[in-house]
């Protein structure tokens, strides 16, 4: 489970756990790098997503659905 890994000895002691702020979640947990390299730091960047962030630029640039398919299919409920 995600809270057995944010409490894994070795996850802790690598540092791999990582704190940040989301938008409308609050403060969240997410694993950082896994991979460390000497001189190469890590900085936290943006929190992930929201659910369906990416909906229409998948469906449309990657399936081919047209603007007005996508709308229809959100209309019907679909997404």
């Amino acid at each position: 489970s995600m809270d057995e890994i944010f409490s894994d000895e070795q996850v802790l002691h690598r540092g791999m756990l990582v704190e940040m702020d989301h938008p409308k979640a609050g403060r969240i947990k997410q694993i950082g790098p896994v991979l460390k390299f000497p001189g190469t730091p890590f900085e936290v960047g943006l929190p992930p997503p929201e659910l369906g962030a990416h909906t229409d630029e998948v469906l449309e640039e990657i399936a081919g659905y047209s603007p007005n398919e996508v709308e229809g299919l959100r209309e019907r409920g679909a997404i």
